[in-house]
């Protein structure tokens, strides 16, 4: 059975994630005042991606025979992309070593999906996820060919290069600049200071209709956040390409995310076009993510 959120009806007033963007955006590798404008207009991308997101994997789980999306779906969607799943299935492996904590410790420390929406029963699909979200993907995972020990041997150059980006950014800050910065980078869509379902809310607002079981869901708040880190990784490639290089750190702007989303447009069709149907025509840009 699906889970459904506990109010069971849309908030009237509109969510937005546009500071915490602003803050992921900063520990992800812009200055440290992002600009609104730049941060509304990433928000919008992030929602429109997590949208076509869940129109492919739809169509994946009803070729699986589903009527609800699961991981098994969004995980079949990246597999050509294993550098990135690397990257989720590493997350998820430390939530699993939070939860763990948690219950050692017996406080709730880490945020749970479940505590925002209301179970009419818990299907065998939640309790393994509970027990070990990355022993769920990599049993999945192992049914399309792809082993735990192929990820570890994958090279992550984008991680390094974010870990090098973050490494010399800090390099000179003081104690307050840091601790400012650390606050950054740990910003994300979903925390213990950001309750789960301002994020459910959000992704309703935006237009994503599908039911959202709690594994997905949290899937989905790593995917927010990656597709952030994407978005300013490109906008710092594309000023690397500039000819004038810029003597100050300036902000992200507004036109530098319009570049972006002009080259995947016209550089990217759809991953899963060969299989997809009836979708819609603002469906064959890049997703991101995968």
């Amino acid at each position: 059975m699906a889970f459904v959120n506990s109010s069971g009806e849309s908030s009237e007033t509109r969510v937005s994630f546009m500071k915490e963007i602003q803050l992921m955006m900063y520990g992800l590798g812009d200055c440290s005042k992002p600009l609104e404008t730049t941060a509304t207009l990433v928000e919008t991308i992030v929602l429109d991606q997590l949208k076509r997101l869940m129109i492919q994997a739809e169509e994946i789980a009803e070729m699986r025979g589903e009527e609800i999306v699961g991981p098994e779906d969004i995980l079949f969607l990246m597999k050509r992309n294993e550098p990135a799943l690397k990257r989720l299935i590493t997350y998820l492996g430390i939530k699993d070593e939070k939860a763990i904590l948690n219950k050692a410790l017996q406080e709730l420390v880490d945020i749970d999906f479940e505590d925002q929406m209301m179970m009419e029963d818990e299907p065998s699909q939640q309790i393994q996820w509970k027990k070990t979200r990355k022993g769920y993907c990599l049993e999945f995972l192992k049914t399309i060919g792809i082993e735990e020990a192929d990820l570890d041997m994958t090279e992550d150059i984008v991680k390094e290069t974010r870990q090098i980006r973050a490494n010399n950014k800090s390099m000179d800050m003081s104690s307050t600049a840091y601790q400012e910065f650390h606050k950054a980078r740990c910003a994300s869509f979903s925390s213990a200071q950001i309750c789960s379902q301002k994020f459910l809310d959000w992704l309703r607002q935006g237009g994503i209709e599908q039911t959202l079981t709690t594994p997905v869901a949290e899937i989905l708040v790593y995917l927010a956040k990656e597709t952030v880190a994407n978005i300013v990784d490109m906008a710092l490639i594309i000023r690397e390409e500039a000819p004038f290089q810029m003597t100050e750190p300036s902000p992200i702007t507004p036109s530098e995310i319009q570049e972006i989303v002009r080259r995947c447009m016209y550089q990217q069709t759809l991953p899963f076009a060969g299989f997809s149907r009836d979708l819609p025509r603002t469906a064959d840009k890049k997703i991101f993510t995968l």
